[in-house]
């Protein structure tokens, strides 16, 4: 079974993508800011990280580019309700930029691509 972690620090939309991907079938865990999900992402071994950006303490694209110093390549899926954050990922190891509202089909269709890499 993969592993998600997924890192929000807006509870309904953790929680909801928590419960949509536990159902479909995954192990899941969160994080409500990036520090926790970095110490989520070293302690469980996650298959694929989904990150909102902007977060207290360490944001998305600042976890993202602190993975490039973890040995194993983690696909990392960044979501953002804000269309100018595209420009800022360009040379992070990034595998989708997702806008808010999330479609959650769309999300999922990007895990499925990460996973199969």
């Amino acid at each position: 079974m993969k592993r998600i972690l997924i890192i929000d620090d807006d509870p309904s939309t953790r929680e909801s993508l928590e419960m949509y991907f536990t159902e479909s079938g995954y192990i899941v865990d969160s994080a409500n800011d990036g520090m926790m999900g970095l110490d989520l992402i070293k302690n469980k071994n996650p298959d694929i990280v989904i990150s909102d950006n902007l977060m207290p303490k360490l944001s998305g694209i600042e976890l993202a580019s602190t993975l490039k110093d973890i040995s194993r390549k983690i696909p990392f899926i960044l979501i953002s309700s804000f269309k100018n954050s595209k420009e800022l990922i360009e040379g992070l190891e990034i595998f989708a930029f997702l806008e808010k509202p999330i479609d959650i089909k769309e999300l999922e269709y990007n895990i499925i691509r990460a996973l199969a890499h």
